[in-house]
């Protein structure tokens, strides 16, 4: 299983959904803004980019989940993606299997939709991360502490995006 992008000619945000669920989410999103994709392309993974972020220069992470899927995102926004990621709602359809499918809002520029299985191992592995999310970031603060007049704010704080 991998990912795909559902184009909607910026209709509405880009959406990366697990194969899973594709015709789920197209259902989901022509009902509520009664919008079709223009295309769908596959994705090699599921990037994770909360956005905020201007300079980064980080190798990104990747994990490889059970079903295969592939989800990446830069150490430096392992915070914000954990703030992110508590942003979602339960779409009225589940899978024939009756297990439920999430739409994760990852900030301005894209929304996950995934079984709440991946859903939950993604989280996990997010959750388990947030220490070298914390040195990332405090690695870019000392990296960017030469440049003047340059605003850094502090990390997320849990419960808040």
């Amino acid at each position: 299983m991998s990912w795909s992008e559902l184009d909607y000619n910026w209709a509405v945000k880009r959406h990366v959904v697990h194969d899973s669920v594709v015709e789920i989410a197209k259902r989901d999103v022509e009902a509520k803004h009664r919008c079709i994709p223009v295309g769908i392309q596959p994705v090699e993974d599921l990037h994770i980019d909360p956005g905020g972020m201007i300079f980064m220069d980080s190798v990104i992470k990747e994990v490889t989940l059970p079903d295969g899927s592939m989800v990446s995102v830069r150490p430096e926004l392992i915070l914000s993606a954990l703030m992110v990621w508590t942003h979602h709602r339960v779409l009225d359809e589940a899978l024939p299997n009756g297990e439920k499918v999430i739409k994760v809002y990852c900030g301005s520029f894209h929304v996950a939709v995934m079984p709440e299985s991946i859903y939950n191992k993604i989280g996990a592995w997010l959750a388990v991360s947030k220490a070298e999310g914390h040195v990332a970031r405090m690695e870019l603060v000392e990296a960017l502490s030469d440049v003047p007049n340059l605003l850094i704010l502090p990390p997320p704080v849990e419960g808040e995006a």
